[in-house]
């Protein structure tokens, strides 16, 4: 396996010195290293990480999750039968879970492929057309689980497309966190004799 090295360099100021307005230290000497930090690079080398299917799985299902989330809200807010029929869609089946046979992707085809309903709920209906109007009145309303479907899409893409830029600082986030960790831990060591 060959790796790629990241060099990190840390530097802090032994225990009980600080610098001189001159740029030297009082007591004793600034304190520098440079680590070389082995990065896996799978890309290069053509091996598969560990749990690399177990991962999509889990951000598939996390933003199928949060999709569905998002939709709930928004529907609640906009479209009341849609919002029952999807809540109890998910009473039934159950939301999509990462190490079963309900996938993410399964459980979006088996919502998108049911049939379009009636759903009747007097109290939380809408009503943004004539036609929808008239159903409203009567207490029944079509709801068609692929328009339901559409919209998952859309926001699992789109919450995708900001999950890329917040992993695009992750290297960042972890040459500051080993930063700080050898910071502290030579900012805690005892004294060095003289």
């Amino acid at each position: 396996m060959r790796a790629c090295v990241a060099p990190v360099k840390v530097a802090c100021y032994a225990s009980g010195t600080r610098p001189s307005r001159w740029g030297h230290h009082c007591q004793r000497p600034r304190l520098s290293l440079t680590l070389h930090v082995p990065r896996a690079s799978p890309k290069e080398d053509g091996w598969p990480l560990p749990y690399r299917k177990e991962t999509g799985q889990l951000v598939d299902a996390i933003l199928t999750r949060q999709s569905v989330k998002i939709l709930l809200h928004f529907l609640s807010e906009t479209n009341g039968e849609s919002h029952l029929w999807l809540n109890e869609y998910l009473s039934r089946v159950g939301p999509p879970k990462v190490d079963s046979d309900n996938s993410a992707r399964v459980w979006l085809t088996e919502m998108g492929a049911q049939p379009p309903a009636k759903v009747s709920d007097p109290g939380r209906s809408s009503a943004p057309s004539p036609a929808g109007f008239e159903q409203a009145v009567h207490g029944v309303r079509d709801v068609n689980p692929r328009d339901l479907l559409i919209r998952l899409l859309a926001l699992r893409l789109e919450l995708a497309q900001e999950l890329i830029g917040d992993l695009n600082k992750v290297q960042t986030a972890n040459t500051d966190i080993l930063r700080a960790v050898l910071a502290r831990t030579l900012s805690e060591m005892p004294p060095l004799e003289e």
